[in-house]
């Protein structure tokens, strides 16, 4: 493979960036670096360049955190049906049977999960170096 290389590219990094990719070339099995560097360059528009390596840990508790996800939403689909077939039942005088208290504590119940969900998914973030500001809650566009 080397006979076709015929052109030799001169580039200044600083000491950083040098250990940097040593060690993500290392990381993918690479012994020397111009290899790694070819494979870069090759490969850029690539899918194979987008992915990541994690920690278990990280996959850990990003399954953990999905896991918790779905647990709230189904509590949540819970109490929707639940409230649901409440509101339509009443006692013997024609008043509801659901109080404004119950209705209140369930949905204060479920604000702490989502508030627990919501400080559990920063401290992934902080985990991976990612900025609060750049998770959008909602899918509108401005």
């Amino acid at each position: 493979m080397t006979d076709r290389l015929s052109h030799i590219v001169h580039v200044r990094i600083d000491d950083d960036l040098l250990a940097e990719l040593i060690a993500e070339a290392g990381s993918r099995g690479y012994t020397k670096l111009s290899p790694y560097l070819r494979f870069i360059i090759t490969s850029r528009d690539k899918k194979q360049m987008k992915k990541t390596s994690i920690s278990q840990e990280a996959v850990s508790s990003i399954e953990q955190l999905s896991s918790e996800f779905r647990r709230i939403g189904v509590l949540y689909n819970q109490f929707v049906a639940s409230y649901n077939k409440a509101i339509l039942m009443t006692d013997r005088n024609g008043n509801p049977c659901v109080t404004v208290k119950e209705t209140q504590r369930n949905q204060l119940g479920l604000m702490d999960l989502t508030l627990e969900m919501t400080d559990k998914i920063h401290k992934l973030m902080d985990y991976f170096g990612i900025g609060h500001n750049r998770i959008r809650t909602s899918t509108r566009q401005k």
